[in-house]
């Protein structure tokens, strides 16, 4: 018994190693494409810290858009004057921290 398992083992190795021949697999057909990053090479590029920074102004920006457009159609139901107080200080808040950025170079590119 012991000989049989051990004789299916072998076979299905050496029929796994015969297909693998067989089909030689481009190796970046099998790879995930993201970004144009290539993850044959060393994983330690150098990343500007300028991209990094200017993607996380976007992200902020996308979020305060998507705070801003409900904001707009459930505040004119309440209490006009109050809406009208909490849509400025909001948009306030965002200027403040549109001006710290832009005081920290945070939006300039090059340096």
């Amino acid at each position: 018994m012991f000989f049989i398992i051990l004789f299916i083992c072998i076979m299905l190795i050496l029929m796994n190693l015969y297909f693998n021949i067989m089909l030689k697999k481009n190796r970046e057909k099998s790879l995930p494409v993201e970004c144009g990053f290539d993850p044959l090479i060393n994983k330690r590029l150098p990343f500007s810290i300028n991209f990094f920074l200017i993607s996380l102004v976007f992200l902020i920006f996308d979020v305060e858009i998507v705070l801003i457009m409900p904001m707009i159609f459930i505040l004119k139901n309440i209490m006009p004057l109050i809406s009208l107080i909490m849509f400025i200080y909001f948009l306030f808040m965002l200027l403040i921290g549109l001006l710290m950025e832009w005081y920290l170079g945070y939006l300039e590119w090059l340096n």
